[in-house]
């Protein structure tokens, strides 16, 4: 390897040095608000997580019978409780490796594989090329880091590798603590793959400065004033503005607003030029890379803005895993909302079906008992014609109590009944499935999917519920053994007492009499039989049927109901809390921004700041302020994100609706809010980047859950 050069030999590493020993300061008042704010957070996570598992808790004593939603709402609150605790010792590593580094300004090349990084890295170290790939092979698998100038400059996996998701979120976690973002594409055709990268890198809310390969072959022993001729149309410059503007409509796509900034450079010239012995032909190869260019940029990035930006990075430390979080959160909220409503429209629902079925039931029993009454009734004028003189006559009637199907009467109505009420059920269940699923897609679909509420097949075991319920009706009822019997074989057989009398009397007078008693009797019986069904059949309906599988469910939707509804207030609670403190981290990263920008005063007129790393930054301003122009170029250059702007008038509706854009009368009176849970029904049919951007950004300042 040559000789490194001094980190003061030239003028650029001079300025490089004296600007981060400026920035080493910035880094610590950075680090020292950091600590005071990771102590507030701390606070709201502890807090939280106890109410959390207070809810918990609840949930595990209340023992649901027929549904999972217990057990999805505690796997709901387990994870939340996760995401508080992971995002808590996120801060508080980040902020150790921060404090580890307090010296360093940090650079991260970003670039997807064979676009040029391991050339580029060979150049800014002075090396002989040893770790240049020399084929489609993924050349740099760790993450490796480097000084150049004062500056540490580390070397990512490639992205947009195929099979190379490791390697990408290596990548990912590399720039997370870099201060500045080299984001190196090549001049042939721009890749979805590598505008993705770029969109998920802006999300972090890193200054990117682009650089473009323009990768035109040249040999070590290749003449460089042959090769200029070809050079020169490659970096023509209308040539290279269309490589980029392609590059910036398809990377629009994932993340619409400011465009970063690129220079265009040959790095494979720049890299032969340090290799050259020759010391013209070492010039004009250095000259023609263009690679000097690249150097002044990234300079005068770290003069002009360093300070700033080393204290940005602490903000963004918390920012970006709160504002996911806080996203999560509300669409939690939404869905166990929009479920609690479906839940409840469908217990109102099974209620009223539960008492049209009742009086439905009890007249098919009235009217099953009445067909068995009727057909004992028309057997007793026979029955007794032909066994009122026999002592048995109890035995036979038992006889013809059992062949009158009376058991049969009663296993057809039951049957009948838990049939209806099975099949009901489980329209409901279905029912309850579809609505629910259709709930939650239409709540928010971006991370977050709930199991199923209702599991039919754990909640329903009708078999041998129908079966054992007819068995015990026809021993309760106890049809073929009737009471009263003893009393009827008194009719039938004369105590000895009388016997002397019956003998004298007339033979039909007595049998007469006895006929008539026996019918009597009989038809007495014959209504004992009837109110005993009737009053058992009316007992199962309500206790075993009606009670123990409707009013169960009943039950625990009710229970459901609740539960979901305290635990979507909960989340949407501690979504808005999460919200108001990183609006206050906004107005801080703000007031940190014009400070840098020399323009403190135009902090006046803002009342509140929301803001989505990478995106856009949205000012509410009183009204009658109006914002300078030039601060508002300045403050777009230096964050490389859109500022809007949105009148606070006071008015949440009136915030909501300027905020995304909804313009007009006609347009507003479409817009619904529930004051009650805070959510906001916006009729958005064109669900663009930019509109996502404006309503996350309308949901920060207005406090209202967007939802269509």
């Amino acid at each position: 390897m040559r000789p490194r050069q001094t980190e003061t030999s030239t003028p650029l590493a001079a300025s490089l040095q004296t600007a981060i020993k400026a920035c080493e300061k910035a880094a610590r008042r950075g680090y020292s608000n950091a600590q005071q704010h990771l102590g507030e957070w701390e606070d709201v996570f502890n807090q939280t997580r106890q109410q959390l598992n207070r809810e918990k808790t609840s949930l595990a004593q209340r023992r649901l019978q027929t549904s999972t939603v217990e057990r999805e709402l505690q796997a709901q609150i387990g994870e939340v409780v996760t995401k508080l605790h992971d995002l808590q010792t996120e801060f508080q590593t980040s902020l150790e490796n921060r404090r580890k580094e307090l010296a360093e300004f940090s650079v991260a090349l970003f670039g997807r594989t064979m676009a040029g990084k391991s050339t580029l890295m060979e150049i800014l170290t002075e090396g002989e090329g040893t770790s240049i790939g020399k084929g489609a092979q993924r050349t740099t698998r760790d993450v490796r880091s480097y000084r150049w100038h004062g500056l540490k400059v580390t070397d990512v996996p490639g992205v947009a590798a195929f099979e190379g998701l490791e390697d990408e979120e290596a990548a990912f976690e590399a720039a997370k603590n870099a201060d500045l973002v080299l984001f190196l594409i090549t001049d042939d055709a721009p890749q979805s793959a590598e505008a993705e990268c770029l969109a998920r890198v802006r999300s972090l809310g890193k200054p990117i400065l682009g650089i473009c390969n323009v990768k035109v072959a040249l040999d070590e022993d290749e003449d460089p004033k042959l090769f200029l001729r070809l050079l020169n149309t490659a970096f023509d410059p209308r040539r290279l503005r269309g490589i980029v503007a392609q590059f910036h409509k398809i990377a629009e796509q994932f993340t619409p607003g400011y465009r970063i900034q690129f220079c265009a450079t040959h790095l494979r010239s720049r890299f032969l030029a340090q290799r050259e012995t020759d010391r013209h032909r070492r010039n004009v190869l250095a000259e023609v890379s263009r690679f000097a260019a690249v150097e002044r940029e990234i300079a005068s990035i770290v003069v002009s803005q360093g300070r700033f930006l080393r204290a940005k990075s602490f903000i963004e430390a918390s920012v970006g895993p709160m504002l996911s979080l806080g996203d999560s959160l509300l669409d939690f909220s939404a869905r166990n909302a929009s479920s609690g409503r479906v839940l409840l429209g469908k217990k109102r629902q099974t209620e009223a079906w539960r008492d049209d079925f009742r009086r439905s039931g009890t007249v098919r029993i009235d009217a099953a008992v009445r067909e068995v009454i009727d057909e004992l009734q028309n057997l007793i004028p026979s029955f007794t014609e032909e066994n009122y003189d026999r002592k048995d006559a109890g035995k036979w009637w038992s006889e013809e109590v059992k062949r009158c199907g009376a058991e049969e009467t009663v296993e057809r109505v039951q049957r009948c009944l838990v049939s209806e009420c099975q099949e009901q059920l489980d329209e409901i269940v279905k029912a309850l499935r579809v609505e629910l699923k259709l709930s939650g897609d239409f709540a928010g679909d971006r991370r977050i999917s709930m199991d199923p509420i209702i599991d039919g097949k754990r909640a329903w075991r009708w078999g041998t519920t129908a079966v054992g319920g007819v068995l015990a009706i026809g021993i309760l009822l106890n049809l073929w053994n009737p009471l009263g019997w003893a009393g009827v074989a008194a009719v039938a057989v004369p105590a000895l007492g009388w016997l002397g009398s019956l003998l004298l009397e007339d033979r039909e007078a007595k049998a007469s009499r006895r006929r008539n008693s026996l019918a009597g009797k009989l038809s007495k019986d014959v209504d004992g039989i009837g109110s005993r069904m009737r009053t058992a059949l009316e007992r199962w309906l309500h206790q075993d049927l009606l009670k123990v599988h409707v009013d169960v469910m009943i039950k625990d939707m009710s229970l459901a109901i609740h539960d979901l509804f305290q635990l979507a207030n909960t989340q949407r609670d501690l979504a808005w809390r999460l919200n108001r403190k990183q609006r206050q981290l906004n107005r801080e990263f703000l007031r940190e921004a014009l400070e840098h920008l020399g323009r403190k005063e135009a902090m006046k007129g803002v009342r509140d700041v929301a803001r989505i790393p990478g995106h856009a930054v949205m000012l509410a301003l009183e009204p009658g302020t109006t914002f300078p122009r030039d601060c508002k170029r300045g403050l777009q250059e230096l964050l490389q994100e859109p500022v809007w702007f949105v009148v606070d008038t006071g008015s949440k509706f009136s915030m909501l609706c300027r905020a995304i854009g909804i313009r007009g009368q006609h347009e507003r009176s479409r817009v619904s809010v529930e004051e009650k849970i805070q959510i906001a029904h916006v009729p958005l049919n064109v669900f663009d980047a930019t509109s996502v951007t404006r309503v996350r950004l309308a949901q920060q300042l207005s406090e209202l859950h967007v939802m269509k």
